[in-house]
């Protein structure tokens, strides 16, 4: 009689529990997993296992993996006290260490014959049956009702809680499997310095797509994790003016989430005295600050009289991450089964020496592994560039893929996409798009490839009101140029105004070899005069007087 049966959409009768099982079902999949999505067998909310290739990540102890009702992973939260619950953090597709994860693992097909049934007789067992039977069933159904709520309740808060730790500006699709040694350093000394009685803040230092806010996020977790402090998350300059006690704080996105917008620096001194006037006020308050090197430097002497939070540096030097991600984009090469795909010919000098150099080796290796498209490998074997391989994508996104096109397009116009906000059909048809609020759930199984979820508060905010944006600010950078070069005058009059004030400079501005200039875009005078006269209808010219936007209009003006 078998034990073990695995039927045609995926749906098994039990999940492996030794690793020789694991990796035996493991090689029945291979041909339907690559080296981004591995085998895993979970149960879902109903308890039916399912055997499918996704992406592995790691699971925080206490919790468990599990697939939604979309078919994505999530986590469910077990009893720490319980043997079986985890005690450690954990990759997903090891989840056959803790087998109470997935609940009732028997097979289906084992069946009990009946036994013997023994009947009783006498009105008085009815009777008191017949008495005692309902009021029974009403405790029982208070106190799951009472159960229920409080599971839903709990449910919510560990799905926001996990759905924040995304919120930083790196999303490391192969972190399971590079930067391992490296990157624990990183963490070990954040987490060490925080610990010191007389360390308050630290600034966690590197250029784009050097793993910043991705390492300062997992201090944060790992100090919170050991103190036993609440943690939290927040985009500058959106700081609350009180912090409860026991609480670590990490604050990203300095001067502009995708780049300096120029005409933040009052509000990042506002920012900088809301911040030590909590730490004067508040006890067990520790800080993590976020900042890209460039943008720490412009600044450091303009915020000199906030020198206190900027005492602890921890300047990521990624030269020994860079090799990691070099050694281990060189062996998952090995395993690449796509048809004709040139990514062999990928050369550590071409990653290194590029016209791309001011971008990171981790989020380089990373685009190139999420993004393993014929399209993207050509391009950066031909231009070593990885913004010019997406944009090239997306023109191949665009003719072949239309619909999945427009929607990134629309993503990357309104800055996010967000189910409670209105959706925007005078934006759709003026850019003659043929998307509709619902072709966004008919094509999220491939825009998920693009985008992630975020929110803003996890503790007090429903799921109805998390938006999408692009996993990485990098993507969408490229997205922007794509649309910038396309159609100038579209993104002028249309796009978001974040990010024309921080992407897009005075054609007499740019400046070569820095790393803005390499993500920026240049305008010409009648870009400038279009945006000028959206500007000063929304009356926006004394708060960006100083831009060069704005400021290059002034210069005109006065001769």
């Amino acid at each position: 009689m078998p034990i073990y049966t695995c039927r045609p959409d995926g749906s098994v009768d039990t999940c492996p529990v030794t690793k020789n099982a694991w990796e035996t079902r493991a090689k029945l999949m291979k041909d339907e997993c690559d080296f981004e999505r591995v085998y895993h067998c979970l149960s879902d909310g109903k308890g039916r296992k399912w055997e499918k290739c996704i992406q592995k990540t790691l699971i925080l102890e206490g919790n468990c993996p599990m697939y939604t009702s979309d078919g994505y992973l999530d986590w469910k939260p077990c009893n720490i006290s319980d043997l079986s619950c985890p005690k450690s953090s954990y990759v997903s597709n090891e989840v056959y260490k803790y087998p109470w994860c997935f609940g009732d693992n028997t097979p289906r097909n084992v069946t009990i014959e009946d036994g013997p049934h023994y009947v009783r007789d006498g009105p008085s067992l009815s009777l008191i049956i017949g008495i005692v039977a309902p009021i029974v069933l009403l405790v029982l159904a208070a106190a799951f009702i009472c159960l229920i709520i409080g599971i839903r309740r709990k449910r919510r808060l560990e799905i926001s809680r996990r759905i924040i730790s995304n919120m930083s500006e790196e999303v490391h699709f192969l972190k399971d499997n590079i930067g391992a040694i490296s990157g624990r350093e990183f963490v070990r000394k954040g987490v060490h310095q925080l610990l010191k009685q007389n360390v308050f803040c630290i600034v966690v230092i590197g250029g784009i797509g050097n793993m910043v806010n991705s390492t300062a996020r997992d201090i944060l977790e790992l100090y919170a994790m050991q103190k036993q402090w609440e943690s939290k998350q927040y985009q500058f300059p959106d700081i609350p003016t009180t912090i409860d006690e026991n609480t670590i704080v990490f604050v990203y996105g300095w001067f502009g989430l995708w780049n300096d917008d120029f005409c933040s620096l009052d509000a990042a001194k506002t920012v900088c005295d809301n911040l030590l006037r909590i730490l004067k006020n508040t006890k067990n308050v520790k800080i993590i600050i976020g900042m890209r090197d460039d943008l720490y430097t412009m600044y450091k002497k303009e915020l000199k009289e906030h020198s206190p939070l900027f005492h602890h540096e921890m300047i990521l030097d990624v030269e020994n991450l860079s090799d990691e991600y070099l050694y281990y984009f060189d062996e998952q090469k090995q395993y690449c089964r796509i048809p004709g795909c040139r990514c062999n010919e990928i050369t550590h000098a071409m990653l290194k020496g590029g016209g791309d150099e001011l971008i990171g080796m981790p989020l380089k290796v990373e685009v190139i592994s999420k993004h393993h498209f014929s399209d993207v490998i050509d391009s950066y074997i031909k231009d070593n560039d990885i913004l010019k391989a997406m944009k090239v994508h997306f023109t191949a996104l665009e003719k072949n893929e239309n619909p999945i096109y427009e929607w990134l397009m629309y993503i990357c116009l309104k800055g996010h996409f967000s189910r409670t906000d209105s959706f925007d059909k005078d934006l759709v048809s003026k850019m003659n798009f043929g998307i509709h609020l619902s072709s966004f759930d008919e094509q999220y199984v491939h825009l998920r490839k693009y985008i992630r979820v975020w929110v803003s508060d996890p503790q007090h905010i429903s799921m109805e009101d998390a938006c999408y944006i692009f996993w990485h600010p990098f993507i969408y950078i490229c997205a922007f140029h794509y649309l910038y070069e396309k159609d100038r005058s579209i993104v002028m009059n249309y796009c978001n105004l974040d990010a024309i004030w921080q992407l897009v400079r005075p054609s007499a501005f740019i400046k070569s070899n820095t790393l803005s200039s390499y993500i920026e875009v240049s305008a010409d005078d009648d870009e400038v005069e279009l945006f000028r006269k959206r500007w000063q209808k929304l009356g926006l010219q004394n708060d960006y007087k100083y831009h060069p936007l704005v400021s290059v209009q002034y210069a005109k003006k006065n001769g």
